[in-house]
């Protein structure tokens, strides 16, 4: 009887630490600690009233995906010059997290983006964070990721 115990309590913790789409979330308790500035960041973004599209199209050719994001003033005007990162995940395996900064569409103010890596369709968990000369912007979302089409615009 106590072989059998030990034997489910094993399996249970291999499967609870291989299993890769279950992630802790990277840094928490430092994240936990600067709540305060957290908190801050969010009623700046609020005050700001910028806003960020977010969306992930296929390239050109058919080689890979690009991110978009669309920067906003709360007057609808395109935020040209920002400097602009993103983290991205699928939903499905959190613990699989990349970077990209993305670069201006000089032919589109306000309008930038980059190639990233994604395997899956699905939800994807985008946390962006926009720099200017003066302000800070951060924003979170889901974008889809569709795997096979070609599609032009945001």
């Amino acid at each position: 009887m106590l072989s059998i115990n030990f034997t489910v309590v094993g399996f249970t913790v291999y499967f609870a630490i291989s299993d890769p789409s279950a992630a802790v979330e990277p840094d928490y308790y430092r994240k936990a600690l600067a709540w305060d500035q957290t908190a801050r960041q969010i009623q700046h973004n609020r005050k700001l009233g910028w806003s960020a599209h977010v969306a992930f199209q296929a390239s050109a050719g058919g080689g890979g995906q690009s991110l978009r994001v669309d920067l906003r003033n709360k007057l609808g005007e395109p935020i040209a010059g920002a400097t602009i990162e993103c983290e991205y995940f699928a939903n499905t395996n959190s613990g699989k997290r990349s970077t990209v900064t993305l670069e201006s569409l000089g032919s589109e103010p306000g309008a930038y983006r980059g190639s990233v890596n994604v395997d899956r369709a699905g939800l994807w968990h985008v946390r962006v964070r926009a720099r200017t000369a003066v302000d800070v912007f951060t924003h979170e979302t889901d974008a889809p990721v569709r795997m096979g089409e070609s599609r032009s615009g945001v």
